[in-house]
């Protein structure tokens, strides 16, 4: 399981790191074009998180129930760790 998680936890760590950032380190734009940025940004970048993690469960073979519901144990965990980071 810890080979297949290298690769996601390391892109875990970078959005954290980015979602971290001050908003001032970025661009002045005006605020609509900023909220539809920042949207499809983020979307981006969890579906990535998604789709990592989801891989990554898929290839493990200790834990048969990660293996078999990847795709939904990452999508909420996507969801939970996005809600987390904007607290």
């Amino acid at each position: 399981m810890y080979k297949q998680a290298i690769i996601p936890f390391g892109w875990t760590i970078i959005i954290l790191v980015l979602c971290g950032l001050p908003g001032n380190t970025f661009p002045d734009m005006s605020f609509w074009k900023l909220l539809q940025f920042d949207s499809a940004a983020h979307a981006f970048v969890f579906m990535i998180y998604t789709f990592l993690w989801a891989v990554a469960y898929s290839k493990q073979g200790q834990f048969l129930f990660l293996r078999r519901n990847a795709i939904f144990i990452s999508s909420i965990s996507g969801i939970i760790y996005g809600i987390l980071i904007e607290f």
